[in-house]
């Protein structure tokens, strides 16, 4: 196994989870969003009701209508009122929900971070560890398919016809294929030991040799 196996019961996810609820500032973010989002609701309330004052009053027409007919009095008052308090609630809300959407992003941010501050604090080592073995595995191929050319190129100079001779090295396992993997690996923090490195330039040698 190259890499360790863990008996844990709870995921990367619940790991990740409590360390955010752990982090003071992940705590304040999400607190001020919950604050806004109960704003929202409120305010969304509120738009909600004017909405529909302002739907069951009367026109100016059937307004003028009532008060000449006597149906309803003078002082009855402004049908259109409430009208500038809607268009404020409409504002602030739309204040409110961006400053929301704001504070999501922080939050996905910082989660991220905290994610990523776990990786290095646990799976990176171990990554760093598969990557020796990884590394050790494609020497060995390397080698494997180095020992198995010389062997057949000796029978070939002795005249045997080896085109139809099965293979058991991997044909691919070159010099610039261990040097890519090492290039790729370089972010978990694996550095080769003096060892591999000297038997990758071995490989490297060798291929210049034919």
């Amino acid at each position: 196994m190259f890499f360790k196996k863990h008996n844990t019961t709870s995921s990367f996810r619940d790991q990740r989870d409590a360390a955010c609820q752990a982090d003071e500032s992940f705590r304040a973010l999400t607190t001020r969003r919950e604050s806004v989002l109960a704003e929202i609701t409120v305010q969304e309330g509120k738009a909600d009701q004017l909405r529909a004052e302002l739907a069951s009053r009367m026109s100016p027409e059937d307004e003028i209508a009532a008060i000449t007919a006597g149906t309803l009095s003078a002082t009855a008052g402004d049908p259109t009122a409430g009208k500038d308090e809607l268009t404020n609630t409409i504002d602030r809300l739309g204040v409110l929900r961006k400053a929301a959407e704001r504070l999501a992003t922080e939050i996905a941010t910082e989660r991220q971070a905290i994610g990523e501050r776990l990786y290095h604090e646990q799976f990176r080592g171990e990554q760093s560890e598969a990557a020796s073995k990884v590394m050790d595995a494609l020497l060995d191929l390397a080698a494997t398919r180095m020992e198995e050319n010389h062997r057949l190129f000796d029978m070939q100079t002795a005249g045997l016809n080896i085109l139809s001779l099965p293979r058991c090295a991997v044909r691919f396992a070159t010099a610039a294929l261990v040097s890519e993997y090492l290039a790729g690996v370089q972010g978990t923090g694996f550095k080769p030991s003096e060892a591999q490195l000297a038997r990758l330039n071995g490989v490297q040698q060798e291929e210049a040799r034919g």
